[in-house]
């Protein structure tokens, strides 16, 4: 290529050739599929940043949790995608051949949906798959051991099971809290009775036994001897 200066004295690249390719067949690609959020986007999509690279964090359990890759324009699966700091995505590793640098691959943006209900060990996302417009979760695909509520916003991958015909969502991971329920405060009527209740004995309210209980021939009831009955015979 070679370098011109255009608008605002900013250096560009005119007559740009393809010399090698990278992620080509000569670059090993790991068949393993990771689950991770953005922890730093591309300069395309932040101008003040200084690398050009950005960077990937793995999310999920396992020996490589935490552990950051970069990624270039050519690591994405779509090459339109813009990922944001924090989006959750699934890719694969690779090293490239030319530099032996090791870089994300095929990345791919998680699906997102809001949480419909959570029930014990399993709940259902707001999302449109097949006919129905739930989609199935367990608790223990949850990333992080976070507990979900209704209203919270996920990124997540969709599975076909294979026996039943049916989707279900993995490696789920909360983007955001949503709106929690706010317990509506108490009625001012209750609010004052309860201020003007006292728990001083004194001014407390008092129950005076007017007469002692008699049965109807006035003597105290449980004295008659109770007789032995059998089952289904009446006297």
């Amino acid at each position: 290529y070679s370098l011109s200066k255009g608008k605002g004295n900013k250096v560009s690249a005119e007559k740009v050739a393809k010399i090698t390719t990278v992620n080509g067949p000569s670059d090993e690609v790991y068949p393993t599929v990771y689950t991770g959020k953005v922890v730093r986007p591309l300069r395309s999509l932040d101008p003040q940043q200084a690398e050009y690279q950005g960077l990937i964090e793995i999310t999920e359990e396992g020996t490589k949790r935490g552990e950051v890759y970069p990624f270039a324009i050519i690591s994405l699966a779509n090459k339109t995608d813009c990922l944001q700091k924090g989006e959750a995505i699934k890719f694969q590793l690779c090293t490239v051949a030319l530099t032996g640098q090791k870089l994300a691959y095929d990345a791919t943006p998680l699906q997102r949906g809001t949480v419909d209900c959570v029930k014990d060990q399993f709940g259902f996302i707001n999302y449109e798959v097949g006919d129905g417009k739930k989609l199935f979760f367990r608790v223990n695909e949850v990333l992080d051991g976070v507990e979900l509520q209704p209203g919270d916003e996920v990124a997540f991958s969709v599975i076909l099971n294979q026996c039943t015909g049916k989707c279900s969502a993995c490696n789920v991971f909360r983007v955001s809290e949503g709106v929690r329920p706010v317990a509506a405060p108490r009625p001012d009527r209750l609010v004052h009775r309860l201020k003007s209740i006292t728990l001083d004995d004194a001014s407390a309210p008092k129950l005076v036994v007017l007469r002692q209980p008699k049965g109807r021939d006035n003597t105290k009831g449980f004295t008659a001897e109770r007789k032995i009955r059998q089952a289904g015979v009446i006297d």
